[in-house]
């Protein structure tokens, strides 16, 4: 069946996760849903009788499903168990309301009382017993590489544990070994930087001569605490829900809230190409260059040492140039420079690589225009090839003036990415203004590179199985 109901009467969200496209197999409740979104009802009683008077069927039936379907494959199973024979799921939304996907589509769908969210969830329907005495044995397959498995299991929030362990890993190395010298700048760098990322490497060693299973665990660990789309993507929809309600105000409290700028000036087009540019270089920065450094070196066997390299070395890129600024002049000045251009080799392949997805699943000939065009007006390279094959591929007007800081105080900014001045560029790429509905299309254009790379690596690790 489809995934929901279709058609210009039916209501609809902006975003990919809500409304068209994404039912979740529930009995809507709530306005302007209700009236036509009601998929349980749709495949229990409309669905199945329409397959039974058109083919010749039996009463043995199995439903199946993937990701939001598995979420509807077993709950529709565990709730009418008379229907269904077996049951299995690949990649399920296995417990909706323990994730941000299932908190957001069942507060629209049925409400914000959470207790009755309780019978549209798989894993507490089976904690229930709903299970007990139909299905014996569910099959449910899940991928270790899944980036959504990471993201919506369990998402740490900004601010967190790991954040308050690097900054005091980062002040204890510059302590220790940083005493002013150039030379001085290297062996900071290499114990803050590298030296993680070699005892990740050590650990996933060590248990895999124990155990696969345990390597692999590890593995999982270190990306769920490296990558990281829940670090920036709720401020973008924040600013997206609230410019669709015509709040502005709120939109531009929301970005300086994520940026620390002064965005209480900037026209609506200015606006929206800030909200633009800091989402695709904090997508690539969070997501891409972090996969793409974990797939490189785990493909020498060396675990995911890729992921803590990259993300300590873009991590000390902005530490060390706040260090410098809170106090007006440079602690290491040298340290602050190599940093960033460490920083800048490691992510060189990466930001090219998140720039070619981004061209073949937008507008491909754009995208390598603007690619070739117009990079060169950014100021750091990495981020203006980025920046320009996005523009591109979506067919949007982005670079110019970065917005004034809020505040001199580096301390409130350097957690927050990329640094303002990052998308600062001599002149703007051709292309539309920046418009609301170029937001739903960055959403689309990240979310397919994501299933690109995700798809390359699939067909890479057939051809290392079948070779």
């Amino acid at each position: 069946p489809d995934t929901s109901p279709r058609g210009e009467v039916v209501a609809d969200d902006p975003a990919y996760d809500l409304g068209q496209g994404a039912g979740f197999y529930v009995d809507a409740t709530q306005a302007p849903w209700a009236p036509h979104f009601r998929m349980e009802t749709y495949v229990v009683d409309e669905l199945i009788a329409l397959i039974d008077a058109e083919f010749p069927t039996t009463r043995t039936r199995s439903i199946s499903g993937h990701s939001m379907g598995g979420h509807g494959a077993l709950t529709l199973a565990l709730r009418h168990p008379a229907l269904f024979r077996s049951v299995s799921a690949f990649a399920p939304i296995a417990s909706p309301t323990r994730c941000a996907w299932g908190e957001k589509a069942f507060t629209a769908y049925l409400g914000e009382v959470r207790a009755g969210w309780a019978k549209h969830d798989a894993a507490l329907l089976i904690e229930a017993g709903a299970a007990s005495g139909h299905f014996d044995d569910i099959l449910i397959d899940q991928g270790d590489a899944d980036p959504f498995l990471i993201e919506q299991l369990k998402p740490l929030p900004r601010g967190n544990f790991v954040f308050g362990a690097l900054v005091a890993w980062m002040r204890w190395t510059g302590r220790n070994f940083n005493a002013g010298r150039d030379r001085h700048a290297w062996v900071v760098w290499g114990v803050t930087v590298v030296l993680p990322a070699l005892v990740s490497f050590g650990v996933y060693f060590a248990l895999a001569r124990i155990s696969l299973i345990l390597a692999l665990a590890w593995n999982v660990c270190v990306l769920y605490l490296t990558l990281g789309f829940r670090q920036f993507s709720h401020y973008f929809t924040d600013i997206r829900d609230a410019l669709e309600q015509g709040d502005e105000a709120t939109a531009r409290q929301r970005l300086a809230d994520w940026r620390h700028l002064d965005a209480s000036e900037l026209p609506r087009t200015e606006l929206l190409r800030h909200v633009i540019e800091h989402s695709l270089l904090a997508a690539h920065r969070h997501v891409f260059g972090v996969f793409f450094w974990f797939v490189l070196l785990s493909a020498f066997g060396l675990g995911p040492a890729g992921a803590v390299l990259y993300r300590m070395s873009e991590f000390a890129s902005r530490y060390w140039a706040y260090k410098s600024r809170t106090v007006g002049l440079p602690t290491n000045d040298r340290l602050m420079q190599l940093s960033r251009q460490l920083f800048s080799k490691v992510d060189h392949v990466p930001a090219r690589m998140t720039a070619f997805g981004f061209a073949v699943v937008g507008n491909f000939e754009e995208a390598v225009t603007c690619w070739r065009r117009d990079a060169m007006l950014w100021r750091y390279p990495n981020e203006g090839i980025i920046l320009a094959a996005a523009a591109g591929a979506v067919g949007v007007q982005l670079g110019g003036a970065a917005a004034p800081g809020v505040t001199p105080d580096r301390s409130q900014t350097f957690e927050s990415g990329a640094s303002p001045d990052a998308v600062e560029a001599k002149g703007s790429t051709p292309g539309f203004a920046p418009e609301l509905g170029h937001l739903r299309s960055v959403v689309g254009l990240v979310w397919r590179s994501v299933v690109l790379w995700m798809l390359l690596l699939a067909l890479l690790s057939l051809a290392n199985l079948v070779g």
